[in-house]
């Protein structure tokens, strides 16, 4: 789980989730992790990642 600061606001719209879920992808492909779930809120993110 990643949190924002204070629960501040770490997406602002559309674009910023898909810039996290693009650098998620980019990461993904380097290490060889694998992602199950995600799930993205204003303030905060849930991922459900398996790390080899």
């Amino acid at each position: 789980m990643l949190r924002g600061a204070n629960k501040q606001e770490i997406f602002h719209d559309d674009e910023d989730c898909m810039t996290f879920l693009e650098t998620v992808e980019k990461y993904k492909i380097k290490s060889e992790m694998e992602v199950f779930a995600w799930c993205l809120m204003n303030n905060h993110v849930h991922l459900l990642l398996k790390e080899e």
